[in-house]
């Protein structure tokens, strides 16, 4: 992997980052997948020489961390194989991109947050499909960690806040520990109920979709110890 990024870089060094990330795209749509990859992972860390502000630099590597998801999500099925390979590959490259993140600078705070926190809510979502469940719940856990550090007290107002408990909650289910996969949803609705990026619509429709994953939860059978 790493000595096909090489090469993509060398011989892609007249290309823009944005250039770059046109061509995974088109990749991907012809069904090359994992060609698609060292292209994604090659636009996010940007090409020497070019120009582009802080922010479009945190908005090309929060795509190209989604570029490399939508493949991996492809891939992720139950072959022992394959989730290895994504493991190693895959979720290795989305998670140096979002460490190059933290580096872009200047930016505003609130704006590398969002950004970052994405990322980190697909590479869970990546982490969870292939049953790499403690680890995803870490990845979760750092997201909840970015948004205490930026929004201080205000963080329990923002969707996102919720949508991280949510995603927890969904871990816990998937190990079949429904007490906290409950906990966590609980969590989340208080959230969404004191929001305050969020209108009466979007409460109700987000309220009322943890209501329902929690009652799914207590007709499951209980717990792995």
């Amino acid at each position: 992997m790493q000595s096909n990024i090489t090469s993509i870089i060398k011989t892609n060094s007249h290309l823009t980052p944005e250039g770059i990330k046109q061509h995974a795209c088109n990749l991907q749509k012809a069904g090359r997948n994992v060609q698609a990859i060292p292209l994604w992972y090659t636009a996010a860390i940007c090409l020497p020489g070019t120009e582009t502000t802080s922010v479009a630099k945190l908005g090309l590597m929060k795509t190209c961390v989604s570029g490399i998801y939508e493949v991996a999500n492809k891939f992720a099925g139950n072959d022992e194989n394959i989730k290895r390979a994504v493991k190693l590959h895959f979720i290795h490259l989305m998670l140096d991109i979002r460490n190059k993140m933290e580096r872009v600078s200047p930016v505003d705070k609130e704006v590398k947050c969002s950004e970052i926190v994405s990322a980190l809510q697909m590479i869970a979502l990546i982490q969870a499909n292939i049953s790499e469940n403690r680890t995803a719940m870490e990845t979760l856990k750092q997201g909840l960690q970015h948004l205490r550090c930026t929004y201080v007290n205000m963080a329990q107002k923002r969707k996102v806040f919720g949508a991280l408990h949510e995603q927890l909650g969904d871990v816990y289910s998937k190990m079949l520990q429904h007490e906290d996969a409950n906990f966590c949803y609980t969590q989340a609705m208080d959230v969404y109920k004191n929001a305050i990026d969020m209108d009466k619509d979007d409460i109700l429709k987000s309220t009322q979709h943890c209501s329902k994953k929690m009652r799914r939860c207590r007709s499951t059978p209980k717990c792995k110890a």
